[in-house]
């Protein structure tokens, strides 16, 4: 089934799902999540590529061509305000993916979180 999910809800959702794959599931649901986050994956390495590119579009940097950090290792800018626009505008992006979806009745028996079913919920299927 396509569903369209955005770039922040995959980077959210990617971390949940490599928790899961790290559990003992149901083959249905075993196949499902590999096919997902191999999906998820792939379409987060465009994000990558676009947020290096802003990084090095904003990032202050000092005469030897080096990012300048702050006290907290992050990079600094001298336009953090648009820096953040434009990075809030790119995880706000939709992605229309092909996603494998499962009931919930495949994960019967399996203890999950409530941040691990939120993590899965775009493959969940309405019964």
């Amino acid at each position: 089934m396509i569903k369209k999910i955005t770039n922040r809800e995959m980077i959210n959702g990617i971390s949940g799902m490599q928790q899961l794959m790290k559990k003992e599931l149901p083959i249905r649901a075993s196949y499902a999540l590999m096919k997902n986050k191999n999906k998820v994956n792939s379409v987060l390495k465009n994000f990558d590529e676009i947020s290096k590119k802003l990084t090095d579009k904003y990032v202050k940097r000092d005469e030897n061509g080096n990012p300048l950090k702050d006290k907290k290792g992050l990079p600094k800018s001298d336009n953090q305000e648009q820096w953040n626009k434009d990075f809030e505008e790119l995880l706000d992006i939709e992605n229309e993916i092909d996603v494998h979806q499962i009931s919930i009745s495949d994960l019967q028996g399996v203890n999950l979180s409530v941040g691990q079913l939120e993590a899965i919920n775009f493959m969940i299927k309405e019964e």
